[in-house]
């Protein structure tokens, strides 16, 4: 029992709390800036998908507006041809 009494003692207790609290703050310290690498890579990431995205975006309004284009053409020919239909059936009456 004897042994177990001298654990209890500051000059043994001491030395031994502080080496726990200086291990779990450099812990602590260094998993922080692991955490903050962390995310600042995620940030990163970020900002280049939206990046991506925003050109994706780009693209596919172009095309858009390309395939609107065409389809307006197209309309307009499909209505000229109606009008020229609808003029020879009255002209054939």
């Amino acid at each position: 029992m004897e042994r177990w009494r001298q654990w209890g003692e500051p000059a043994v207790a001491s030395p031994i709390i502080t080496a726990l609290v200086i291990s779990l703050v450099s812990i602590g310290a260094v998993a922080f800036q692991a955490l903050k690498a962390d995310i600042r890579a995620v940030e990163t990431r970020l900002i280049t998908v939206e990046a991506t995205l925003r050109e994706e975006i780009r693209a596919g309004e172009a095309r858009q507006r390309e395939d609107v284009t065409a389809l307006r053409e197209d309309v307009t020919a499909l209505s000229d041809k109606l009008d020229r239909v609808l003029e020879n059936l009255l002209a054939a009456r």
